[in-house]
């Protein structure tokens, strides 16, 4: 068959996945080798199988009900033909809604129509289980059932084809009671191809995809320009003059073909539009600077060059701090002694009472000493902020000078003490 420009999204439960053929790729590949004189891109977010097209929307275990909440997935990539063959999981698993499951898959093939008005749906009248299978016997009623509201359908204006799978196995076509081998699944193939050939006339182009130019391209709805080519642009990179630039998922041109053309090759991700999670990675170690006393450490900027400096808190509260070289790199050159901590004016402190934050706009890292642990310090921020009294505090405000420790005391606030509050801030 050829001369179609086919976007196949195909739709169902474990058997449309491929479960039980040998390479995984289910009845896909048979029938992309049936459809090759056509251009054929499958879609979908599952994937399976050895064939580098593997997409579908195959779910493994669900039923008709699970498949349709599923089925929203395929929407956006505009399939103009739906390969549905589903019920098999409402038949097989005990305590579903057998008599219900005609009207389920009824109101499934509403929704995509209402997704994808352009799209032609073929359904399949499920294949047989084993006979050993509790699906054996519901089956046939089911499959007729389907057959009956198809026609209506059909009778109504749907671009419906329905093709009877039902038997088209036998009991050495299986490799569970269930699922089809890898024989079974190229029956399958020559079924559904022909219910492709019955439907071509109702098949319509591709719409267009704005998920990414790529996916637009590989499947062949746009062609690539001819291949006429400024004298301005000799030596760059140009299209090679075919009618199209290659098949399916594969992205990002390699090696080429026979004829000397590049083909594109590689993850089919990039046609779907699905973003991979970032991994994180060491870039750089830093420290460790000074002593291990039991101290912790805190990243923030301290001089307001905009890079965050390391500072190391003792456990006497003592901050000293280590100079960010930016991004040329270099030595962290040592900064000084940036706070003493219990020597001097500043009350006893811990490391755990300790915080560095920027919280007077002049870009600079401030020293931030509470006398209780459990205090909470987005309150002290905004109390010393505000200087509004929620809390009976007692503040001292320090300058901290580049060279030595020279205390610049302001008065006290007018709060007398309760829980007592130091801020400093590193004057370099």
């Amino acid at each position: 068959m050829s001369g179609l420009n086919l976007r196949i999204a195909c739709l169902g439960d474990s058997i449309t996945f491929g479960q039980g053929s040998a390479d995984g790729n289910g009845y896909r590949a048979d029938l992309l080798q049936l459809l090759s004189g056509s251009n054929v891109l499958f879609i979908g977010s599952q994937r399976n199988g050895e064939m580098s097209n593997n997409q579908n929307e195959g779910w493994s275990g669900y039923n008709i009900a699970g498949v349709t909440l599923k089925a929203p997935n395929i929407y956006q990539g505009k399939p103009n033909v739906v390969l549905l063959h589903l019920g098999t999981n409402d038949m097989h698993i005990a305590g579903q809604d057998v008599a219900g499951a005609p009207q389920r898959l009824s109101a499934l093939i509403d929704q995509i129509f209402n997704n994808c008005p352009d799209v032609t749906i073929i359904v399949a009248s499920i294949i047989m289980s084993q006979s050993n299978d509790a699906a054996y016997t519901k089956i046939p009623t089911y499959n007729e059932a389907i057959s009956a509201l198809i026609a209506t359908k059909i009778a109504a204006g749907a671009k419906l084809v329905h093709i009877d799978m039902q038997n088209i196995l036998t009991s050495s076509d299986y490799v569970d009671s269930l699922h089809p081998n890898s024989k079974g699944y190229a029956k399958m193939a020559n079924a559904w191809l022909s219910g492709i050939q019955a439907a071509a006339s109702l098949i319509t182009e591709p719409s267009a995809v704005f998920q990414g130019v790529l996916l637009d391209l590989a499947q062949g709805s746009a062609k690539a320009p001819v291949d006429t080519v400024p004298a301005s642009c000799v030596g760059t990179i140009t299209w090679n003059g075919k009618n199209n630039i290659g098949k399916g998922p594969n992205i990002g041109i390699s090696d080429t073909n026979s004829d000397s053309s590049p083909r594109w090759k590689g993850s089919p991700n990039y046609a779907q539009g699905i973003v991979r999670p970032p991994t994180w990675r060491i870039q750089t170690t830093i420290g460790p600077f000074g002593p291990d006393n039991g101290s912790k450490v805190v990243m923030i900027d301290m001089d307001g060059d905009g890079y965050a400096d390391y500072v190391r808190i003792s456990d006497n509260g003592q901050a000293d701090g280590y100079k960010n070289p930016g991004p040329g790199g270099g030595e962290w050159a040592f900064l000084g002694t940036l706070h003493a901590g219990t020597n001097g004016d500043v009350p006893s402190s811990q490391p755990s009472k300790v915080h560095l934050a920027e919280i007077d706009g002049n870009g600079k890292g401030d020293y931030i000493v509470s006398s209780k642990s459990t205090s909470p310090i987005l309150a002290i921020i905004a109390h010393m902020k505000l200087l509004q009294a929620p809390f009976v505090v007692n503040m001292d405000i320090y300058k901290m000078a580049q060279r030595g420790r020279r205390a610049l005391k302001k008065p006290d606030c007018p709060f007398s003490a309760s829980d007592s509050f130091s801020l400093s801030e590193a004057d370099h």
